[in-house]
């Protein structure tokens, strides 16, 4: 059977040879924070994925981008603005 490769461990100490001398890092929860900075609960559960034109998408980005709106709010936004002129 051939020889198990050497893990360079050898040269520690039995007290010395912890999870944390050979790299691991711990499974213990860091910082207890609910959410990350800047996130925001919106009550929005559903997702669309649609396939659309690079200019049209762009044209969709710029658009959430010059109002300061995320994705989900600009196209609340042009369904209610198209509803309200389709009424």
């Amino acid at each position: 059977m051939a020889e198990r490769p050497k893990l360079g461990f050898d040269d520690l100490e039995p007290n010395e040879f912890t999870p944390k001398a050979a790299g691991f890092r711990s499974r213990e929860p860091q910082s207890a924070s609910p959410r990350q900075v800047g996130r925001k609960k919106t009550g929005r559960t559903v997702q669309l994925n649609l396939k659309a034109t690079q200019e049209k998408v762009d044209e969709f980005l710029a658009i959430a981008d010059r109002n300061g709106w995320s994705q989900a709010v600009t196209f609340e936004k042009l369904v209610d603005t198209f509803n309200k002129k389709d009424s």
